[in-house]
């Protein structure tokens, strides 16, 4: 598999098309899915039918990291990713900074509250394509 397969998925412009990758391929890709939280089922669907959210590309954390930054925040916000949302004084604007990410504004609040992230849904999507699938321009199998 190449690089470019990947290409529309990572960068947001929807979904890889099914038809480049080889049933193999495939169930590579379920497997390492499955590994990081996500089922057979929503891996299908979010990589071959609907694409990702930016955020689901980006994962919760790196959201954190974007946010804080954006923001000119003092990093030491960043010791534990976990409470932050807690721990913020305006919480408005970190949920309508997700919400233009993709994440409707419930979802924040419940997610970030109990810190109740899939793996995948922590890490990045992005994340998990770059560490399990690039070796340069080669996708490891």
């Amino acid at each position: 598999m190449k690089k470019e397969m990947f290409e529309n998925l990572i960068n947001g412009r929807g979904c890889a098309t099914s038809s480049l990758f080889s049933a193999e391929d495939k169930e590579l890709i379920y497997s390492i899915m499955e590994k990081n939280g996500m089922c057979r089922s929503t891996a299908y669907n979010r990589f071959f039918r609907d694409g990702f959210k930016e955020w689901e590309l980006l994962g919760a954390t790196k959201a954190i990291y974007q946010f804080v930054h954006m923001k000119q925040m003092d990093t030491s916000v960043l010791d534990n990713v976990k409470t932050f949302f807690l721990s913020l004084e305006n919480k408005s604007e970190f949920k309508s900074f997700m919400n233009n990410l993709g994440m409707g504004i419930n979802s924040v609040v419940s997610h970030f509250t109990d810190w109740s992230f899939k793996k995948w849904e922590e890490v990045g999507v992005r994340q998990i394509i770059e560490r399990y699938f690039y070796d340069e321009d080669e996708i490891i199998d």
